[in-house]
């Protein structure tokens, strides 16, 4: 399934590149928060500052739906035990095409807000996605806040490394990713149960 849709989205992007080109388009930032503001002796970007809060709040909401609604457990079963579900009569392929849709909805809302930052171009995805991979099974498959801990610590490993090793900067995240694949191979925060299904 995840390579299939992998494949799918190349094939999509490839289309795009053939029709429309492949020149990057660049979006202007809203005005309201455009520009940057001081902390300190440091310098932040509004709309960056921005999209770091309304992903906060993203993230908040998905936990709140997988940990407060019928629908949540639902899914999270599925997850951990698919035979189990079925069982109960519920639904498997509406269970999944639901689960694909909200992750649908979700990168389609990142790429509306990341697109004044990254700009528009037909491989933007590819951009996302293999970073996004590495996080998903660097922070354990099935774990929402062990992605959300993996994200911010790929973040500032990029960061820092790029700040006195630019050449380095995206190298550190594959390096970071095999050592600690090496020593825990179902990643930081990984349960054993989500794997073996």
């Amino acid at each position: 399934g995840l390579l299939l849709t992998f494949g799918a989205a190349l094939v999509i992007e490839e289309t795009i590149r053939l029709v429309w080109g492949s020149n990057e388009k660049q979006l202007a930032l809203p005005a309201a928060i455009s520009g940057a503001f001081m902390i300190g002796d440091l310098i932040y970007s509004k709309y960056r500052f921005f999209a770091s809060g309304f992903a906060v709040l993203m993230i908040l909401a998905l936990w709140l739906f997988l940990e407060k609604t019928p629908y949540g457990a639902i899914i999270k079963a599925g997850a951990h035990d698919s035979e189990m579900v079925r069982a109960l009569g519920i639904n498997l392929r509406r269970l999944r095409l639901l689960v694909f849709g909200i992750g649908v909805a979700l990168a389609a809302i990142a790429g509306v807000v990341m697109a004044p930052i990254w700009g528009i171009r037909p491989h933007v995805g590819v951009d996302a996605v293999v970073p996004a991979f590495l996080i998903i099974v660097l922070g354990g498959v099935g774990s929402l806040w062990g992605a959300v801990i993996a994200g911010l610590l790929v973040g500032m490993v990029v960061g820092l490394t790029g700040a006195y090793a630019s050449e380095w900067s995206l190298m550190s995240m594959y390096l970071l990713f095999i050592a600690v694949v090496t020593f825990r191979s179902r990643g930081l925060f990984g349960k054993k149960s989500v794997l073996d299904v």
